[in-house]
């Protein structure tokens, strides 16, 4: 969304979630931020705990969809 990239670490990858982040990044330019999913969702929002791996330390963007800006995040 925006300019944050959501992604799925396997706990397989442990310490190589940054080097894939860093990788997302350079392929996709417009990406400066990349979080990974902790857990699945709750709540009556149905929300997921985010945690930061690579890039701007931030978690909200603005994404433009069909004309329309909406600000996401916590």
């Amino acid at each position: 969304m925006g300019d944050i990239a959501v992604i799925r670490v396997p706990g397989s990858l442990g310490n190589e979630a940054a080097f894939t982040a860093e990788g997302l990044m350079r392929r996709h330019g417009n990406v400066k931020t990349v979080l990974g999913q902790v857990g699945g969702v709750s709540g009556d929002l149905r929300l997921r705990r985010l945690e930061w791996i690579a890039g701007e330390r931030k978690f909200e963007t603005v994404h433009k969809e069909f004309g329309c800006a909406f600000k996401v995040g916590s």
